[in-house]
């Protein structure tokens, strides 16, 4: 029929909690497929057509986002690896191991790893407007895709890399197949089978199926649908393993107050909670008095739709068709819960501007509760209803080609990355201290191997410190030379403490992109035994340096102290290159292992070994070069028992670069 005709008056669902002897065995769907007509079939496509273009238009063809790079990174990880970090940063595993084999059977490539999130979205509007035909109407259903498809939390969500996209069509999958088991009675085995399943999928994908999976499963127990209710149950079993993993991390998240801010909860104040709730919800930022205006009459809209499927769980002459009332009662419910955990979420994480994605697992549901005053009979009802949603739609259009338009992040233009093009040999190896931009490195095919340890983020993100120390160990084992690439402000530096036990660090370089370092792997050739004590409390026992180096090349010197008493001050290690006349062509100085083990630290009978790289000056003239070694703190240096305060090692040779 056409989309402004009214469809038939149908008999009313039975009532909650009731089953009917005339319909226990018909589905009420069969009621709801009436067929449609052309113009009714041909909008859904093409609004299908539109949206798929617009998601791929959102951002540039070679833009994935911080986000987006770091699925990319854990799909082409180790699983082990890829768990490991989903745990700490409590998403559940599902998409990231589909994305790895999506991405082992397409390839690495922005188009491939975009295309995923993007069909799902695609999918996800095929879904919701098969919902909301057969909870309302054709008319409705229309005017909810069209709503649901310009939301900006979903113009925004969907292009990126995310399990949002994906895990919001599993969440409207299952609601569908719970509909269909709902309706049927008995509840079909296929049904059931195909709801177990998406529950699970779901509850493995995104955290927010939860609200889904939870509303679903209250209404089933409240109707004792007791099929259904099993069937919800056993797809809460099949995901319990990663649940029964993650419990402990959502407790430390809990109860170490971790916010986005870093700081503890607090509770936003109402202005900045409504001008992020209508940037979230329209996708601009509206000055107060038009956002104050948009929010209202788009609650109004959405209080209206609400009520008006309250009263319509009955046949009513206000209507053009009956409300399923259980369809109706299961969005509803879902729709409550999902406000509640959405709110929770929002102020537990100090995070108003998250709302956009906080939002998206409810846009279904309310584009669906919006649409519903279509259902009215009564034309000034309608009209007040729907013309403000309406006309907030240029508005999500207006932000989304703003958003399209706008500069993306400046990935060409890496310093730290053109300088590893620049001066990198062949066998070096990158490492990096954020996965995002390994995940990004993998998609702009770099030619060196690479491995990330992450430290971006929040703490809690962090690789641990003694997973960081098993992987650098590793690679000191097999790498030469190992490019470190750190990223700004990062919470922790386990990679550099890990670097400083078993390489030498060459080069230090502060960039836009980071802080990128050079460390050497290989051991000085000349090793001397000293044995001798710094002020009675410290011993070098022994050191390696490299006996010959031409000038601008790095000279490696490995000492080794151990802690005769417990030092009284944290002291600083010297390591000086003199010539024949005493003057210094070259130094170093800073506390053992480039300051991650203070002498004050140790304890009696600790042996620590420090790695010193020095460069002499390109200016250097050939000859006999010393090493003056020793401890200090201020101007104030440690005397050895002969009453000197270095050690001389050597000598070295400075030979020509001829």
């Amino acid at each position: 029929m056409h989309q402004g005709a009214a469809e038939p008056h149908l008999a009313p669902p039975a009532p909650v909690g009731t089953t009917s002897s005339s319909t226990s065995h018909t589905p009420a769907f069969g009621l709801r497929r009436s067929p449609l007509s052309l113009t009714a079939a041909l909008l859904p496509l093409l609004l299908l057509c539109v949206t798929w273009g617009i998601h791929w238009h959102t951002f540039e063809r070679e833009e994935v986002g911080l986000d987006g790079a770091l699925s990319v990174d854990l799909a082409l990880t180790s699983f082990r690896s890829m768990v490991e970090f989903n745990l700490r940063d409590v998403h559940p595993p599902l998409f990231y191991a589909f994305l790895k084999g999506w991405l082992a059977l397409g390839g690495v490539h922005y188009l491939t790893a975009k295309y995923a999130p993007i069909a799902a979205s695609a999918l996800s509007l095929a879904l919701l407007f098969q919902i909301c035909r057969r909870v309302y109407s054709t008319r409705p259903a229309l005017l909810a895709i069209v709503l649901f498809s310009l939301a900006p939390p979903v113009l925004f969500q969907a292009p990126t890399v995310r399990d949002f996209s994906p895990g919001l069509t599993l969440s409207l999958a299952s609601v569908l197949a719970a509909l269909t088991a709902l309706h049927h009675q008995p509840s079909r085995r296929r049904s059931l089978i195909a709801l177990t399943l998406l529950s699970a999928a779901g509850l493995l994908t995104w955290y927010f199926h939860l609200l889904y999976w939870g509303g679903t499963l209250l209404y089933a127990a409240v109707t004792r649908r007791k099929r259904v209710t099993a069937a919800l149950a056993a797809g809460m079993a099949l995901a319990t393993p990663w649940y029964a993993l993650i419990i402990p991390h959502v407790v430390h998240k809990l109860t170490s107050g971790v916010t986005t801010s870093g700081g503890p909860p607090a509770l936003p104040t109402p202005p900045a909670v409504l001008v992020a709730f209508a940037t979230a919800q329209f996708g601009t930022g509206l000055p107060p008095g038009l956002a104050v205006l948009a929010v209202s009459f788009w609650l109004l809209t959405l209080a209206t739709g609400t009520t008006l499927t309250l009263r319509a769980l009955r046949p009513s002459r206000t209507l053009t068709a009956p409300v399923d009332g259980r369809g109706a009662g299961l969005l509803l419910l879902i729709s409550a819960i999902g406000i509640l955990e959405v709110a929770v979420t929002t102020l537990r994480w100090s995070d108003v501007t998250a709302l956009s994605r906080y939002l998206l697992p409810l846009s279904p549901l309310l584009a669906t509760l919006v649409a519903a005053p279509a259902l009215t009979r009564r034309r000034l009802i309608r009209t007040l209803c729907l013309i403000p949603p309406i006309l907030l739609l240029p508005l999500s259009l207006l932000w989304w080609f703003l958003l399209a338009r706008g500069p993306g992040i400046d990935w060409s233009h890496n310093v730290a990355l053109a300088t590893v093009a620049q001066d990198s040999r062949p066998g070096d190896f990158l490492l990096f201290g954020d996965r995002a931009a390994e995940g990004r490195y993998y998609l702009d095919h770099g030619p060196l191997p690479a491995a990330a340890i992450h430290a971006a983020g929040q703490a809690y993100l962090a690789d641990p410190k003694t997973a960081v120390a098993r992987k650098v160990s590793h690679l000191c084992h097999e790498q030469r030379r190992i490019w470190y690439l750190t990223p700004l402000d990062a919470p922790n530096h386990y990679g550099t403490e890990a670097l400083a036990t078993c390489a030498f660090r060459v080069l230090n370089d502060h960039t836009p992109n980071g802080d990128l370092s050079l460390w050497l792997t290989q051991q000085p050739a000349i090793s001397q035994t000293i044995n001798v004590s710094f002020g009675s409390q410290i011993a070098l026992t022994d050191a390696s340096y490299t006996p010959q180096i031409t000038p601008g090349a790095p000279l490696l010197v490995e000492l080794r102290w151990v802690a005769i008493t417990k030092p009284t001050t944290s002291y600083s290690v010297f390591v000086h290159l003199k010539d024949g006349a005493g003057d210094t062509v070259a130094q170093h100085d800073s506390p053992p292992e480039l300051g991650f083990s203070p002498t004050s630290s140790w304890i009696p009978g600790e042996t620590v070994t420090d790695r010193v790289a020095l460069t002499a000056s390109a200016s250097a003239v050939p000859g006999v070069y010393w090493l003056h070694v020793g401890l200090y703190t201020g101007n104030t240096r440690l005397l050895l028992p002969s009453g000197e305060n270095y050690v001389a090692l050597g000598p070295i040779a400075v030979r020509s670069l001829r």
